[in-house]
């Protein structure tokens, strides 16, 4: 059985990939840039790398509306706000690793947040995909982790 077709295919969808990701990278900005602009909101910081991938607003907004998850339903205490800011960051972390992607949990409600190219802080809010201002968040900020 000839199975070239097959390694054709995935070496086109790899390019296609990497073409996808030269497209959508915008930055990088390091552990330091991260933890400065997190420590604004919050004393629990927590980072997971070195360094993430930044992209510009107007395309993470574009990526953020086609996120499935607003088609999710709610579900108290079984897929609740946290649920979807731990999916939205999955989602988005499977499409370009290493993107500045993170959960927020104030005393209240749980969300997403991304850093754009301009170093500027995002609210995203995964159950309808809405993008706003991080100083427009409500409540007291507990705890950001990207």
């Amino acid at each position: 059985m000839n199975t070239n077709w097959i390694r054709r295919l995935f070496a086109t969808a790899k390019m296609a990939y990497n073409t996808f990701l030269m497209k959508i990278s915008d930055g990088i900005v390091t552990y330091q840039g991260v933890h400065a602009l997190l420590s604004k909101h919050t004393t629990q910081v927590y980072i997971s790398d070195k360094a993430f991938i930044t992209a510009k607003k107007e395309t993470m907004e574009k990526l953020i509306k086609y996120s499935p998850l607003k088609y999710r339903k709610y579900q108290a205490e079984t897929y609740d706000c946290d649920d979807f800011s731990f999916s939205f960051m999955g989602l988005m972390r499977t499409v370009i690793p290493n993107f500045a992607v993170g959960i927020v949990w104030t005393n209240t409600h749980a969300f997403n947040f991304f850093i754009d190219s301009q170093l500027r802080v995002w609210a995203i809010e995964p159950q309808n995909n809405k993008v706003f201002p991080f100083s427009e968040v409500r409540g007291t900020v507990r705890v950001m982790m990207i």
